[in-house]
C-alpha cells in the first residue's frame, strides 16, 4: 500500500488502523458463528491465523479505494466484508462439507 507517491503516509496509517481493528473483529465474528453453549471458544494460534487471513480481504479491497475514501468508510467496509467472509467460510466449510 505504500507504493503510491501521493498517498504514501495515509496508506500506511490507514492500513495499520484497519488491520488492527479488523483482526479483533474477525476473532469476534468467527467466535459468534462457532459459539457453543453460549460461550465463544478461542483457539489461540488457529483463530489468530484465521483472523489474519480474514483481515487480508478488506485490505486488498482497500488498495482499489485508496485516496477516494475516508478512514471511517474503510473501517465500515472492512467490518461488512469480514462478516460476509466469515459467513461464507462457515457455509462452505461447515455446512456444505
Amino acid at each position: 500500500m505504500t507504493f503510491l507517491k501521493k498517498y504514501a503516509y495515509s496508506a500506511t496509517g490507514f492500513t495499520l488502523f484497519v488491520a488492527a481493528l479488523i483482526v479483533q473483529w474477525a476473532i469476534l465474528i468467527k467466535g459468534f458463528i462457532k459459539m457453543e453453549d453460549g460461550l465463544i471458544r478461542f483457539n489461540q494460534l488457529g483463530d489468530l491465523i484465521d483472523a489474519d487471513i480474514a483481515a487480508a480481504v478488506p485490505l486488498i479491497s482497500m488498495g482499489a479505494l485508496l485516496g477516494r475514501t475516508t478512514p471511517i468508510q474503510l473501517l465500515f467496509m472492512g467490518i461488512i466484508e469480514v462478516a460476509l467472509f466469515a459467513a461464507n467460510e462457515y457455509v462452505a466449510l461447515d455446512i456444505l462439507s
